[in-house]
C-alpha cells in the first residue's frame, strides 16, 4: 500500500494504526481501545452508506472522525514515546479529540484559530462538525436544565 493512495477503507484503517501498538493500547486503557473501535467502526459504516444523496453530509462526518483519530494517535503515540505527556490521561486524550477535532485541519495547515482557512472542503467540513457538536452540547444542557 502506497500511503499516498488510500483505495479501501481498510487501507485507510491500517494507515491509520500504523506506528501504534494496537494491543499496547488495549491494555493500557480499556476506554480508549473501545473509543479507536467505535470510531473504526463508524468510518466503515459511513463508508458503506455513501452515496450521492448523503455524500456531503457523510463526507463532512468522515473528516471529523478522521480528525478525531489523528488526534488519539498523536498524543497516544507522544505519551508513550516521552515524559512530555506523562500527565495527560487517556480520558484527556479522548477528550481533547472530541473538542479540538473542529480545529485540527485549520491548524495542520498553519492557521491559527482566528484566521479563515482558504476555501477547500476540508474547512467546509470541520466548521460544520464543530456547529454540529456546539449544537448537541447546546442541546443537551437545555434538556438538562
Amino acid at each position: 500500500m502506497n500511503e499516498l493512495i488510500v483505495e479501501s477503507t481498510k487501507d485507510y484503517l491500517l494507515l491509520m494504526r500504523s506506528g501504534i501498538d494496537i494491543t499496547s493500547l488495549k491494555d493500557k486503557s480499556e476506554r480508549l481501545y473501545a473509543y479507536w473501535c467505535t470510531l473504526e467502526q463508524r468510518i466503515i459504516q459511513i463508508t458503506e452508506q455513501i452515496n450521492e444523496d448523503n455524500l456531503w453530509y457523510n463526507l463532512c462526518e468522515l473528516i471529523d472522525l478522521d480528525s478525531k483519530l489523528c488526534i488519539v494517535k498523536s498524543l497516544y503515540a507522544e505519551k508513550e514515546k516521552s515524559g512530555f505527556f506523562d500527565t495527560i490521561s487517556y480520558e484527556e486524550i479522548i477528550e481533547f479529540s472530541h473538542t479540538d477535532s473542529g480545529y485540527y485541519n485549520h491548524e495542520m495547515c498553519g492557521y491559527n484559530l482566528k484566521e479563515q482557512g482558504h476555501t477547500s472542503m476540508i474547512f467546509f467540513a470541520s466548521n460544520i462538525a464543530a456547529s454540529k457538536r456546539i449544537f448537541q452540547k447546546e442541546r443537551q444542557e437545555q434538556t438538562s436544565a
